[in-house]
């Protein structure tokens, strides 16, 4: 009997972990932004269209990466500084200077940096304590957003044994990390949102672009 046993708690966290994607995805959903055009009608909606799907086609094609892919970039925190690997602080991340080529490698800077247009790069996630509750750090902040901006979103799903991918924050797994700035020398903002259960939490990148 122990395999049918074996089976059914298989099949029971299958079904958590399932759970836990799809009401993130809901979630994630109902957040997403995408700027109408202003009142004055002088936005030209087919370059909008154009550069929304050009900021969807960098998440992808990064979170397709077989190295430093999406996965990478979220974990790419420096727990001694307590900020992104490089970043300014934890308010602008990297600022105006935009993403380093260690993350998207040169892809921002062409796509945009490069054409004139300023971007923003948020991670959204959940709460700890509060399943419908988001959390919010910021990556690249190069400013507010004028009326014209579009967004694009792309989900990145962490697991407990993974670990960060700064070089100077060793081997510790995600799950020995602590989302309490105040509480603990290993501190990642990220908190285990399913500690039950293998998947660590469900991170939203969102791209905004104007």
């Amino acid at each position: 009997m122990r395999p049918d046993r074996d089976r059914a708690q298989s099949f029971t966290l299958e079904g958590f972990v399932g759970a836990i994607v799809i009401l993130t995805a809901v979630l994630f959903a109902t957040q997403s932004i995408v700027v109408t055009p202003g009142a004055d009608g002088e936005s030209d909606s087919a370059t909008r269209d154009r550069l929304q799907q050009e900021a969807t086609d960098v998440l992808v094609a990064t979170a397709d990466r077989e190295r430093r892919d999406l996965s990478y970039v979220v974990r790419y925190w420096d727990p001694d500084e307590r900020r992104f690997s490089g970043a300014i602080d934890r308010t602008v991340g990297y600022g105006t200077a935009g993403a380093p080529n260690e993350l998207f490698g040169d892809a921002l800077g062409q796509a945009f940096g490069a054409r004139g247009y300023s971007y923003n790069v948020e991670l959204f996630y959940r709460n700890a304590t509060t399943a419908r509750q988001t959390e919010r750090e910021v990556l690249v902040w190069m400013g507010s957003p004028n009326a014209d901006a579009v967004s694009a979103s792309h989900p990145v799903t962490l697991y407990d044994d993974m670990t960060l991918t700064a070089r100077t924050a060793g081997t510790q797994k995600l799950e020995s990390y602590d989302d309490d700035p105040a509480g603990s020398e290993r501190f990642y903002p990220i908190a285990d949102a399913a500690p039950e259960s293998p998947v660590y939490n469900v991170v939203e990148v969102r791209l905004t672009v104007w």
